[in-house]
């Protein structure tokens, strides 16, 4: 059960981190748009993210689609992410009702245990 709750917080770190990415992404694309120059800038303060091709011309319309592109891969991530979230509370739904009817009948086993040995 252990294991089954630190995959659970591992997913729910990486649905979290995930959200994250694809806000900061939707707020870039919806800051600069198809502007070249505000894309520019962008990136000269944002080190981590691919801005080649940065004298080109369009290069607004490059980095737009760019993101538009990482967003898509984002929401699909998450997407795998929410499913592997789903399977693994189900997985841990059915040990907690294992082990409650396990405990539901402990006591029924000790009666009978009981009542067979007088």
């Amino acid at each position: 059960m252990d294991r089954l709750d630190s995959d659970i917080r591992a997913v729910e770190d990486a649905i979290k981190a995930n959200m994250a990415r694809t806000a900061a992404w939707n707020q870039a694309l919806a800051q600069n748009g198809w502007d070249d120059q505000r894309w520019r800038t962008y990136c000269a303060w944002h080190l981590n993210i691919d801005c080649t091709g940065a004298a080109e011309s369009r290069f607004g319309e490059t980095m737009a689609t760019r993101a538009k592109a990482m967003i898509d891969s984002l929401d699909s991530i998450l997407q795998l992410a929410y499913l592997r979230m789903q399977d693994l509370l189900r997985r841990r739904t059915q040990a907690l009702i294992v082990s409650l009817n396990i405990a539901r009948d402990l006591p029924d086993a000790r009666t009978a245990t009981i009542t067979r040995s007088d």
